[in-house]
């Protein structure tokens, strides 16, 4: 008897409320959810748990998420973690330099659940060597 194993999405915010919105809707999609409430956080949590998939804010005092994605872009395991910017800010330059930093994709806050989960769903039928189960 063979038990899939249910995909893990690392939430890095230090928006509480964000995320918590976040693990509600990931966790009703049916994925396990560890959370981070800083970059510097994230990076251990990354290196903890090795998640699936990495849904991050970009905007973040001490460390942003450009910092954060750049760093897990570093490890040997975070090279091909799929990774879901959060932003608040549309603009050219900000979509730019979350690409440059190594990000997958980018979502726009406030965070519709729906898209979220469908959005987490595509990335990682996408990256089949990390999801297991979508």
């Amino acid at each position: 008897m063979t038990t899939e194993r249910r995909p893990t999405v690392l939430i890095i915010d230090d928006d509480t409320i964000a995320r918590m919105l976040a693990r509600e809707a990931l966790e009703q999609s049916g994925w396990l959810v560890e959370e981070a409430e800083n970059g510097r956080l994230g990076i251990e949590a990354f290196v903890r748990h090795y998640p699936d998939l990495v849904l991050l804010d970009i905007m973040m005092p001490e460390m942003d998420g450009f910092a954060v994605c750049a760093e897990v872009r570093r490890s040997s395991k975070g090279t091909h973690t799929p990774v879901l910017m959060m932003t608040g800010l549309e603009d050219y330059q900000s979509i730019t330099q979350a690409y440059d930093a190594g990000a997958t994709d980018f979502i726009v806050k406030p965070i519709n659940g729906l898209l979220l989960s469908h959005r987490v769903r595509y990335m990682l039928r996408a990256w089949p060597s990390h999801a297991r189960v979508a």
